[in-house]
């Protein structure tokens, strides 16, 4: 919202070099780490490259890194490119609304997540979940009043699935010798996933229309919602097992 009010009021280029002085604030906590972190030894080069083998990992673990990878299809270019650009371009909407309303998004996202996690996953969660965004991203493109609505459908079906986003994650990494290891393993598709979504949403987008982009995401959603739902359902198996046994 004060990025929106920002541009609106005093432009990109002022708005821009507030938001990066307010950025360079992250420096002072990343510097204290950096003085607690010479305390710690540093493991052996070897045993540290080791870690990065990806082979060893089961196939639920590269199922979970899959299903991540779908869920930032469903999200990433939506967020990022498609909804301010169909807001301002096809709505409308001025700087203050299109901040309004993002940080609406994130607002009933937020609280979506925190009911999301005290509820139990199933076929039938992620079934209405899946069908709740299709049918959200098939009226959003012409939804032209009723925008708003659908984008806080949207921003709940999100918010809600992320259990299914924390649990899988979860389910394979908590045995795990070398946790960040594993855990930046299986985020690797998915920052790929990120920014090559953004470039072909966008030329899609210029090709063939918003409409068929949205619907697109929202299948991608209910496609992590069951990949996920499938990898927390499956047996238990210990992450690096094969890792240590190469080693």
């Amino acid at each position: 919202m004060v990025a929106g009010a920002g541009i609106f009021y005093v432009g990109f280029s002022s708005t821009l070099g507030i938001l990066v002085l307010a950025s360079l604030l992250v420096g002072i906590p990343a510097v204290m780490l950096w003085r607690s972190s010479k305390k710690i030894p540093m493991p052996k080069t070897q045993t540290l490259f080791s870690a990065l083998n990806p082979r060893g990992r089961s196939r639920t673990f590269w199922l979970v890194s899959i299903a991540l990878m779908f869920n930032s299809f469903a999200i990433y270019p939506l967020i990022t490119l498609l909804l301010p650009v169909f807001m301002a371009q096809q709505l409308g909407y001025t700087y203050i609304t299109i901040g309004v309303l993002f940080m609406l998004y994130n607002i009933v996202s937020a609280a979506a997540t925190f009911l999301s996690l005290k509820r139990p996953l199933s076929i039938g969660r992620a079934a209405t979940l899946t069908v709740a965004s299709i049918v959200a991203s098939v009226f959003l493109a012409g939804s032209g009043l009723f925008f708003p609505a659908f984008l806080v459908a949207l921003a709940f079906v999100r918010g809600y699935g992320i259990g299914f986003f924390e649990h899988a994650v979860v389910k394979v990494a908590k045995d795990s010798k070398n946790v960040s290891v594993d855990i930046g393993l299986l985020h690797a598709p998915m920052r790929l996933a990120e920014f090559s979504s953004v470039l072909v949403a966008g030329f899609l987008a210029q090709a063939v229309g918003y409409s068929p982009v949205f619907i697109a995401t929202g299948a991608c959603f209910g496609v992590f919602a069951f990949l996920a739902l499938r990898a927390i359902r499956s047996p238990s198996t210990t992450v690096g097992t094969s890792l240590r046994t190469l080693n």
